[in-house]
């Protein structure tokens, strides 16, 4: 294993590995190449479990070294070979964040799989659905607590922005390249994908929905599809039509509602605890 004086110093922006770097920094580049820029060890090391980096940058200091030395147990020997230190002025200049910790990943998106793909399975199952949602902090929050709640997958429906958006994988932390996420091109696909899976409830919410804890909600043996709407159109109309029920979170203060995610995580763990305790 390499230690830090060997790995090579990059001092110029016009090496390739960080033109790379630096057109994952801005959202529409990264979309169009489907590159996935990772900043800190934490969301490194989580994401390093599950996918191969294209590079992983470290700041020329101490505080790069430092995450040399925490990831090091996750770099063998062929990863090590796509380690570089970045000059610390030019590294400052590439990240993402106003407050770096000193190390950068590069990462090929993976696609965005087709939701026919999906086999069914005799066990049930669990599914977050999102609606044309446009808030990176709120995707890859949701992100985030699904994939803790063991949800099988995320379904994306409209134009919900991507989740490969370098503001959704800082909130989603490392949970973004974890969990399964399905692209729905119309809703067509999302009814015949409902029609092969009979025993899933369709779960929307939506502030007219019957109370949460009050509705008549989850029986023995089923799984539940949990669907959330754009943060200020809710569920397109089409999309509503497949709904089973509909559920609201009682509002005690003066608050309209909830945030998007604030919404989902009282709703995905409620659910989650209801039906797992009909197993």
């Amino acid at each position: 294993m390499r230690n830090w004086d060997q790995l090579l110093v990059l001092t110029s922006r016009q090496n390739p590995k960080l033109k790379e770097l630096f057109a994952s920094t801005k959202a529409s580049q990264a979309t169009k190449r489907g590159l996935i820029l990772a900043e800190g060890s934490r969301q490194i090391a989580t994401s390093l479990e599950v996918a191969k980096p294209l590079g992983l940058f470290f700041r020329d200091d101490k505080q790069g070294e430092a995450c040399w030395k925490n990831l090091q147990e996750g770099i063998d020997q062929q990863l090590a070979e796509l380690c570089f230190r970045v000059e610390s002025g030019l590294f400052n200049s590439l990240t993402a964040t106003k407050s770096s910790q000193g190390v950068m990943a590069l990462f090929q998106a993976p696609q965005l799989l087709n939701l026919s793909e999906l086999p069914v399975t005799n066990r049930p199952e669990r599914f977050l659905i999102l609606d044309s949602c446009q808030d990176p902090g709120n995707l890859g929050t949701m992100i985030r607590t699904v994939e803790g709640l063991g949800f099988d997958a995320m379904i994306l429906l409209g134009d919900t922005v991507w989740p490969y958006n370098p503001k959704v994988l800082r909130a989603a932390m490392g949970s973004g390249l974890a969990l399964p996420l399905f692209k729905v091109a119309s809703v067509r696909d999302l009814a015949a994908f409902k029609a092969r899976r009979p025993q899933l409830d369709f779960l929307a919410g939506d502030l007219g929905g019957e109370k949460l804890y009050q509705a008549p909600v989850g029986k023995q043996g089923r799984g539940f599809a949990l669907i959330l709407g754009n943060e200020a159109h809710g569920i397109s109309p089409d999309i509503k039509e497949l709904v089973d029920l509909s559920l609201s979170i009682p509002i005690q203060g003066e608050a309209e509602s909830y945030n998007l995610a604030i919404s989902c995580g009282i709703m995905a763990w409620y659910l989650s605890e209801l039906y797992n305790f009909l197993l």
